[in-house]
């Protein structure tokens, strides 16, 4: 039942929680953040949003999974730079806006006391074994989110055109799946390349874009290859480079 849980709190929870944190009223981000706290993973909220979509395909987004990099390698990467990478952008945030950088007006801050909150208030109301499912329910739904990350960008980067500047983000920077059955279980989350270029466009709305890579198989197989690298680099390698060699012939 806790492996049943975990996973439709990453399948669903996670996946509507990214949708509604994209949102412009701030009831529905609210609402996104809350899902993410019931996971154990609040600063994702800030960190995907003011982090991932500036940096995304760059050295500097840890949710940019490189080209031989496996999964194993690319999560604890990403958990720790994306933690890292959250608090580095809602100080600076608190700084610009001369507000105490250590107190509850930090989301990174406010989201970890809730998070404490919460597995408090489960331990008293019914005990340490029902904290200790929540935590494997948690780990369950990040584990899903960061293989989902993994694979949405994987190879794929921007060019450097000055140091520290990037050319802007395109299709090309995303895999795309244009399956439908991924669509209906995912709100569409499968056309990323269109997510990217408009992060604030609501799911039923997103398009599959010309030049976007397309996935090889529907998000729940590419889970599962994802957890086999030698298949995954064998099956994805080829495409990746592939891509850049199209992307090379164009300005021969």
């Amino acid at each position: 039942m806790i492996l049943s849980i975990g996973v439709m709190a990453g399948a669903i929870g996670i996946t509507y929680s990214h949708e509604l944190i994209h949102r412009k009223r701030i009831w529905e981000r609210l609402a996104g953040e809350l899902l993410l706290i019931s996971v154990t993973y609040h600063h994702w909220s800030v960190e995907h949003v003011h982090g991932h979509h500036r940096t995304v395909g760059t050295p500097d987004d840890p949710a940019t999974a490189r080209l031989g990099e496996s999964f194993f390698a690319f999560l604890p990467r990403t958990v720790i730079g994306g933690l890292i990478s959250s608090w580095k952008i809602e100080t600076s945030r608190l700084q610009r806006r001369k507000r105490l950088t250590y107190g509850l007006s930090n989301r990174i801050i406010s989201g970890i006391i809730l998070q404490i909150v919460i597995y408090v208030l489960v331990i008293f109301v019914v005990g340490w074994e029902a904290s200790i499912c929540l935590a494997v329910i948690s780990f369950i739904a990040i584990f899903q989110l960061e293989i989902v990350n993994y694979f949405e960008h994987y190879g794929l980067q921007r060019v450097e055109i000055s140091p520290g500047r990037y050319e802007p983000v395109k299709a090309m920077h995303s895999w795309d799946d244009g399956r439908k059955v991924s669509g209906y279980f995912l709100a569409n989350l499968q056309r990323h390349a269109d997510h990217h270029l408009r992060p604030g466009i609501r799911y039923n709305d997103l398009k599959l874009i010309d030049g976007a890579p397309r996935l090889p198989a529907g998000y729940a197989s590419m889970l599962i290859l994802a957890l086999i690298p030698p298949i995954w680099f064998s099956i994805m390698n080829p495409r990746v480079k592939l891509l850049y060699a199209k992307e090379a012939s164009k300005y021969l």
